[in-house]
């Protein structure tokens, strides 16, 4: 996930000897991923009341 989020599909398909729609999936998933995760991460604040 780590190399698909920072190769272009195309790249990563011929690197790995994978079909350009799994590198294409892949790529989608690990930035999608990688933004629901920041998302959470600012979600996640803590509130502290009186």
């Amino acid at each position: 996930m780590d190399l698909a989020s920072q190769l272009p599909p195309v790249v990563l398909s011929k690197l790995l000897g994978i079909h350009i729609n799994t590198a294409t999936y892949w790529a989608h998933q690990a930035n999608r991923s990688g933004a629901a995760y920041a998302a959470d991460l600012a979600r996640r604040t803590t509130r502290q009341g009186p």
